[in-house]
């Protein structure tokens, strides 16, 4: 580097030559990066072999992973079989939620009541970032999963089937149902006492491996599967004050608007 520090001149010389230095002289001993590291995923619940296994920077597939975790036990359920990857695999000081969040906010257009939802779906982003993918199709050499590509730091998840209904709230006995094909929701909740005196009209049916709520609509049929949840939610008690409240509240909205009439009507005259 010149005495401007403007101009940099490059050599390439071999330690044996001894260059002589001078003030200001930076010096780069130059090797050969190498991408060897201990790259693994962790396989848990119903294989053979579950635990942390092995695989390459990029190449490796979720086929791959399964067959060195022995394969799927027979009482795996596939169905609910995920794949979760965090904001940790991508190993970046610089990538953090603070600013994953602030990215989300820039050009959002959503009222305060959506930013909420937000809020809580893209931390759920952040910390799963599930993969999207059908474990029942992976000994299929052509599926998408079977070619799905791992990461250092995935998180493969099998569960043990679950031939059960959990059915909760206001019900009189609260708890897991034997799961019985074809039957409803008007089913389990008997099986489970049925409702409660203080039980609300609405009911959610809650589905096991996604979360998904849905609304229970009368007339309508809805498949139950192994590991759904049916949710009874309660009526809320309320109070004498609570009803004179709301009573009060809408009396002060009449009382205005017939002021404000009023005024109307004088105007006029």
């Amino acid at each position: 580097l010149d005495a401007s520090g403007e101009k940099e001149t490059k050599f390439t010389v071999t330690i044996s030559d001894n260059p002589l230095l001078k003030r200001g002289d930076r010096i780069s001993i130059i090797g050969v990066e190498t991408f060897r590291r201990d790259y693994t995923v962790t396989v848990a619940g119903e294989v053979y072999r579950p635990g942390t296994i092995a695989i390459s920077k990029g190449s490796s597939t979720l086929k791959e992973v399964i067959e060195k975790a022995g394969g799927f036990l027979p009482s795996a359920d596939l169905a609910r079989a995920e794949l979760l990857r965090g904001a940790n695999v991508f190993k970046s000081t610089l990538f953090s939620e603070e600013l994953d969040q602030f990215l989300m906010n820039r050009m959002a257009e959503i009222n305060p009541e959506d930013s909420l939802s937000l809020l809580i779906d893209n931390k759920l982003r952040f910390i799963r970032g599930n993969g999207v993918i059908d474990f029942t199709t992976i000994s299929d050499t052509a599926s998408a999963a079977s070619k799905f590509s791992v990461r250092n730091g995935d998180y493969i998840n099998i569960p043990e089937k679950l031939n059960l209904v959990y059915v909760f709230g206001q019900v009189y006995n609260p708890g897991y149902i034997g799961f019985t094909a074809d039957k409803g929701i008007d089913y389990y909740i008997a099986k489970a006492g049925g409702k409660g005196q203080n039980a609300k009209e609405d009911i959610y049916l809650i589905k096991g491996k996604s979360r998904s709520w849905t609304k229970v609509e009368k007339d309508v049929s809805y498949t139950i599967e192994p590991g759904d949840f049916i949710w009874l939610p309660k009526e809320p008690v309320r109070t004498f004050s609570y009803y004179l409240d709301r009573v009060m509240a809408i009396s002060s909205i009449v009382t205005a608007l017939a002021t404000v009439l009023l005024l109307v009507i004088q105007f006029k005259k």
